[in-house]
């Protein structure tokens, strides 16, 4: 099974937490894999050829009470659905200490940090095409029933040797669309193999982007949910997942 809608307007998001229930109901857990955003302020382009480039999203500047709230929506929408959910969420710093506190707030433990390292590389980089940069990438992954996770899960997950880099700052195989935020299809197989060990798992992206973390899920047989405010992403989420 794979779904794809697209939300615009806040006030949709309880319609469309009501449609995902019903959905999550078929599902004995959920993945909530994603990259929501860092809040940069910057707006981002994907350029498509040498000779076009479309707005794939603007990246707003919020205050600090306004990303908790953000992230207190979101993850309060999932968990509202009464499934059995964990959260693995790509984050800076400045993410992570949001994503920190509304998780204690919603009774949401955090069960893994996995720091996102090249091989012998040290932390990578996340790269924007317009040149923002965030030195320190890590993987939180949050349940509140049970562990999301191993017990022994590695403080450092290190990507495979063909995924040198995670975004398509750089050239590295793997890399599909060439949207800006695009994850390198290795690192998102490597990352899916290791959360979605249950074959009855559906996992969920309500911040899809190019689709990277869907596409490996459906590669390796798991059902998906995605979901994105960007008209140029869905517009390719359509045609591609």
């Amino acid at each position: 099974m794979s779904v794809l809608t697209r939300i615009v307007l806040k006030s949709e998001a309880r319609e469309h937490f009501e449609k995902i229930g019903a959905l999550l109901s078929r599902f004995e857990e959920v993945l909530v894999l994603t990259d929501p955003p860092f809040f940069t302020g910057k707006r981002f382009w994907w350029q498509r050829d040498a000779n076009a480039s479309l707005l794939a999203y603007d990246d707003p500047a919020l205050s600090h009470d306004q990303q908790l709230q953000f992230h207190r929506d979101w993850m309060r929408g999932y968990l509202s659905t009464g499934q059995v959910v964990y959260f693995a969420i790509f984050c800076d710093m400045q993410s992570e200490f949001a994503l920190r506190t509304v998780s204690h707030e919603l009774g949401v433990p955090l069960r893994a940090e996995i720091i996102l390292k090249e091989q012998g590389q040290g932390v990578i980089r996340k790269s924007y095409r317009a040149g923002y940069f965030f030195e320190h990438v890590k993987l939180l992954v949050f349940s509140a029933t049970g562990l999301a996770a191993p017990e022994n899960a590695p403080r450092a997950f290190f990507v495979s040797p063909e995924a040198r880099s995670i975004w398509s700052g750089a050239a590295s195989r793997g890399f599909i669309s060439g949207y800006p935020t695009e994850k390198s299809h290795e690192m998102a197989l490597e990352i899916v193999r290791w959360l979605a060990r249950n074959p009855s798992t559906v996992v969920v992206d309500p911040f899809a982007g190019s689709g990277a973390l869907l596409s490996a899920a459906r590669q390796l047989g798991y059902s998906t949910i995605g979901s994105d405010s960007s008209e140029t992403a869905f517009e390719y989420l359509q045609r591609s997942i």
